[in-house]
């Protein structure tokens, strides 16, 4: 998909923007981290994995306007197990947002974001048919975002966003064959929590906490997705 190629190379990660100026600015970063993430059903079980991830960004601003991309990558799959089963989950997400700085410390943005979940379901039988389930959000969110400045190179920024989303579930049991999907709408909040600073006026480094909660609903059924994501790095 190429919209999710470009999101990989021209990815975000915000601290803080100039609100004034007559040049394009462009503020790469990238940074490794950990997310935490539930998958939990309506129907009964939950998915926890723990991924290690890379996050990588971009952000072009000009004047009071900003552009900016990100994407969560994970480092290969993770693995839940049961008394009759084993599961292989896999989550990555990107997204882009436009804002604008209303004051030199806050600014209002909106923005499109997409996000899949992958799981297959080894069962304990001979021989072994798994289960692939894939779960996909995508659709448009809107926030704020707030910064802090702590004496000549600090910064705290904070900012909150509300999604609005399109849900798609598609299970595949190979064992029948049978596939079944459901469509529905996912929705939720995000918030995050930077801190960044500069060594001796040559590195520029951030560490970060987001917390994500979303849920979809479908016509039969529900599915919630919490996140805990860690990250720390660098900006150039």
């Amino acid at each position: 998909m190429k919209i999710r190629a470009l999101f990989a190379v021209f990815m975000l990660f915000t601290i803080s923007l100039p609100a004034s100026g007559e040049d394009v600015i462009f503020v790469p970063s990238i940074g490794y981290g950990m997310s935490d993430f539930k998958f939990t059903r309506s129907g009964g079980g939950q998915d926890s994995s723990r991924f290690n991830i890379i996050d990588v960004g971009l952000t072009a601003a000009y004047k009071r306007f900003y552009v900016r991309g990100y994407a969560e990558i994970p480092m290969g799959e993770e693995y839940t197990y049961g008394p009759t089963y084993i599961r292989q989950v896999k989550r990555e997400d990107y997204g882009y947002s436009v804002g604008y700085y209303l004051l030199e410390n806050l600014s209002l943005f909106g923005g499109y974001s997409y996000g899949k979940t992958s799981i297959i379901t080894f069962n304990g039988g001979t021989p072994v048919d798994p289960i692939y389930t894939q779960h996909l959000d995508s659709g448009i969110y809107v926030g704020a975002n707030y910064s802090i400045y702590l004496g000549k190179t600090g910064t705290v920024g904070l900012n909150l966003a509300y999604a609005d989303m399109d849900g798609e579930l598609t299970v595949l049991d190979t064992a029948g064959p049978t596939t079944s999907e459901a469509n529905g709408k996912t929705r939720g909040i995000s918030f995050g929590l930077t801190w960044s600073d500069t060594y001796k006026d040559k590195l520029t480094y951030y560490a970060a906490y987001k917390k994500k909660s979303y849920k979809t609903e479908f016509a039969s059924s529900s599915i919630n997705k919490g996140f805990n994501i860690f990250t720390f790095g660098f900006i150039f």
